[in-house]
């Protein structure tokens, strides 16, 4: 049993009575056996699982191959966690610009992007980007004929290909403008409730042009470094090993029909050059969860402070007036027949079979990354066995 440095805070997110402890040794073959069945099944082909209470992992482990036929998946493994990027990267910059006061969540996103003043997103606000109620599309395929460009693609990094879509694929720099100008044409919507993998690229540009530095770079420095979560970054294939990284999928056709290993998975992102708000982010499961737990702990860990508390039930209360949503965050739906965590609870999912929450009544973090599109992105057997609905049921009946 591994032990986080410091003991949970009681966080400023809810104030409660004693927490339910689980019952770890009725858990943990429970888990086993779900993680084995969603292998056995063809859901996915390996996943890592964590249960953590009241500042210490009570299970972590690696279960099944990175790939059929491949390596045993490890605790150290990368994998490609989708749209949790939204709560583990853009969420964290916006809040510590916000708790610095460098930023408003009225604030309209025109006033750091001026290229979107004079058109008809120049009035959408931060809080509407995170919310996900700007009315600006979710998704653009400016990438479709980009490969059969001349001169877009080039094998080498140089002076104006630096968007790294792929080993050996260098992108033009210009069309992350043409994303831009996509962005400016695209129909607005009302201002409700529409996800919108695009309204958070928009937040990754605003974190930028406050710090004067890529995204990646600014949560390295202020976040992952001093945390110690050295396996959670963007474009990890340029650092690690590809033994060392999870493949999220084989034969992507509009990029050579290569395996993506290292890579995002995400078409926009990765032709955005890998760092972008709606996916692009990797991780292991341990290291979420010391993201997590700073959160749950009011916005610190071992003995440092990220944000301020008020900062933290700020972020992780304020609620959508659309959704059971907060900024960057989800929340338990109420009318889920499936759900047993409190609505207290916060965390994200992502496409590629990931998942993260945060229990503030429980004291809980818990973790469960598959690769649920290797080999191929269209197998639905993942979502079709209801891991996470049997593994979130299996947390909530250990309780004591």
């Amino acid at each position: 049993m591994r032990r986080f440095l410091l003991p949970l805070l009681l966080s400023a997110v809810a104030a409660q009575a004693q927490p339910r402890s689980i019952d770890i040794d009725a858990l943990a073959p429970k888990i086993d056996s779900i993680a084995l069945y969603g292998v056995e099944s063809g859901g996915y082909p390996g996943c890592q699982v964590l249960v953590a209470q009241s500042g210490k992992i009570l299970y972590s482990k690696g279960i099944g191959r990175q790939r059929a036929g491949g390596r045993r998946v490890r605790n150290t493994d990368m994998y490609d966690l989708a749209s949790i990027t939204k709560s583990a990267a853009v969420a964290l910059g916006i809040m510590k610009l916000y708790d610095e006061g460098r930023i408003r969540v009225e604030d309209r996103a025109s006033e750091y992007l001026t290229w979107l003043k004079g058109t008809d997103k120049e009035d959408i606000t931060i809080e509407q980007l995170l919310f996900h109620t700007s009315g600006i599309t979710g998704w653009i395929n400016f990438y479709q004929d980009i490969p059969s460009r001349k001169g877009a693609i080039r094998k080498r990094r140089d002076a104006t290909h630096n968007l790294h879509v792929m080993h050996r694929m260098w992108l033009e720099d210009s069309y992350l403008d043409t994303l831009r100008q996509a962005i400016v044409r695209s129909p607005l919507g009302p201002k409700s409730y529409a996800y919108s993998d695009v309204g958070f690229d928009l937040l990754v540009w605003v974190v930028e042009a406050v710090t004067g530095e890529s995204l990646n770079t600014y949560l390295k420095r202020t976040f992952y470094e001093p945390m110690g979560v050295k396996r959670t970054m963007f474009l990890p294939a340029e650092r690690y090993s590809r033994r060392k990284i999870v493949p999220t999928m084989r034969h992507d056709a509009l990029r050579g029909g290569k395996e993506v290993r290292g890579y995002c998975e995400d078409e926009m992102v990765a032709f955005m050059g890998g760092i972008g708000g709606g996916a692009g982010l990797f991780s292991t499961a341990e290291d979420l969860a010391r993201i997590f737990q700073m959160l749950l702990n009011g916005g610190e860990l071992d003995g440092k402070r990220y944000f301020s508390e008020e900062t933290i039930h700020f972020f992780l209360t304020h609620t959508s007036p659309d959704s059971p949503r907060l900024m960057g965050f989800g929340k338990p739906t109420p009318d889920d027949p499936n759900n047993r965590r409190p609505f207290s609870a916060f965390g994200h999912g992502g496409v590629t079979g990931t998942d993260v929450w945060a229990d503030p009544e429980n004291e809980i973090i818990y973790v469960y990354l598959t690769n649920r599109f290797s080999p191929v992105r269209d197998n639905d057997r993942y979502m079709d066995l209801g891991i996470q609905r049997m593994f979130q049921a299996a947390i909530y009946d250990s309780l004591l």
